[in-house]
């Protein structure tokens, strides 16, 4: 959120240049949240497209949301450059087109006899009802996400294991609503058997940490399919 600012985020993006400038790839692919573009009324973003031009790239970027391939509101800003000197009869990359894409909604991936494991518990129901009240009354956005199955989710992040609060599926005659599983968090993000075949999985693709640590590790991924569906573009681009 700090930008080049930031110890961590910062840091980083000058090793991914020191190994730019030293493996001279002929493509980079860079992935972040959405807010890099507008960082710091979009000087951040300006200043990372001058170093990535300086060193040799034409460079091309994108927000794209997920929800045209997973039932998920998620927009994250890619980064595809070509190298100039390999590619100086090239124009315009194109991303690929979502028009048209199925864009699924949730109850696609949902249980359809979830467990009541997964019921959130009256105090935690009570509590966000009152907070988000509060909060309405500030003026401030904070809500809970109340889903019902026919709908899109909120953008599943990391955090969803302390208290599924960004993304609940209204169940009816349950008391209480209740969190994604593991599984569904999983499908939530297009992990589906297409890739655990891929990676030699025949069972489907598995989750071998806890709960805690799979909402964690899903609310932290990119959804594969827009991985592959940019890398598919850069194929086209570089044949």
């Amino acid at each position: 959120s700090h930008g080049l600012n930031d110890q961590k985020s910062g840091d980083l993006f000058f090793k991914i240049l020191e190994v730019v400038s030293r493996k001279r790839p002929k493509v980079i692919f860079l992935e972040n949240v959405k807010n890099l573009k507008s960082h710091d009324k979009g000087k951040t973003w300006e200043l990372l497209k001058k170093l990535l031009d300086q060193s040799g790239y034409n460079v091309f970027s994108k927000i794209i949301d997920a929800q045209y391939c997973v039932p998920q509101h998620r927009e994250r800003f890619f980064i595809v450059c070509f190298r100039k000197d390999k590619f100086s009869n090239k124009k315009q990359f194109n991303f690929f087109n979502i028009i048209n894409k199925k864009q699924p909604k949730l109850y696609s991936i949902l249980n359809t006899n979830p467990s009541k494991n997964f019921m959130i518990t009256k105090k935690l129901w009570s509590y966000l009802q009152v907070y988000a009240h509060k909060h309405k009354l500030k003026g401030n956005g904070f809500s809970y996400g109340l889903h019902e199955k026919n709908q899109v989710a909120r953008t599943l992040s990391a955090r969803y294991y302390k208290d599924g609060a960004e993304i609940l599926i209204n169940e009816k005659k349950w008391v209480c609503p209740r969190r994604l599983s593991p599984n569904e968090a999983k499908k939530l993000m297009g992990f589906n058997n297409k890739y655990a075949r891929f990676y030699g999985h025949k069972k489907g693709f598995p989750i071998v940490v806890s709960n805690s640590q799979a909402y964690k590790q899903f609310g932290n991924a990119v959804v594969p399919q827009v991985i592959e569906d940019i890398y598919e573009s850069i194929l086209h681009y570089i044949s």
